[in-house]
């Protein structure tokens, strides 16, 4: 298409992964093509969207239900959050489960997952949540303790953060 100006080209609505662009190689001074697919290499790989975690590992006989859970991942570092509710049973103060991750990780020490927990309960019945890694299951483990025996937390916020190892 020898004559025809860049602008006067009829617009590609989607590029498909092997069709190839114009580019000018700055370090050799020379122009060259590229297919769209290795455009992208070595720029940050994004994923985000919703999963459905599954609650594993309950002790005490925690009651965990999920009720959405998101997540963001750029190249090897996920954020995920989680909406749950968790009911402690008749007689007991504490509670420990499992929540999977929306991407796997093979950790190593527990503080290589790491958060915040936010909920809408009482104050005075809380005396903690713990957030980790499970460096058994690779999962992120959480841990609550309250004043009161068979409590229900019916809003609780995890936010979470770990590398993909």
């Amino acid at each position: 298409m020898a004559g025809v100006k860049v602008t006067d080209l009829t617009t590609l609505g989607a590029a498909d992964a092997t069709d190839v662009m114009y580019i000018v190689d700055t370090s050799a001074n020379q122009s060259k093509q590229i297919e769209v697919q290795n455009l992208y290499a070595g720029m940050p790989q994004f994923e985000s969207g919703a999963f459905t975690p599954t609650v594993s590992d309950e002790t005490n006989n925690v009651v965990v239900t999920p009720i959405q859970a998101f997540y963001q991942r750029v190249d090897n570092v996920v954020n995920c959050s989680y909406y749950l509710e968790v009911a402690l049973y008749t007689g007991q103060t504490t509670g420990t489960f499992n929540l999977s991750l929306p991407v796997a990780s093979n950790f190593t020490q527990a503080k290589q997952l790491f958060g915040i927990v936010a909920h809408n309960a009482n104050p005075s019945e809380l005396v903690s949540w713990d957030l980790s890694a499970d460096t058994t299951n690779d999962k992120c483990s959480v841990s609550v303790e309250s004043t009161s025996t068979a409590y229900g937390y019916q809003y609780i916020y995890i936010v979470a953060q770990y590398e993909v190892l």
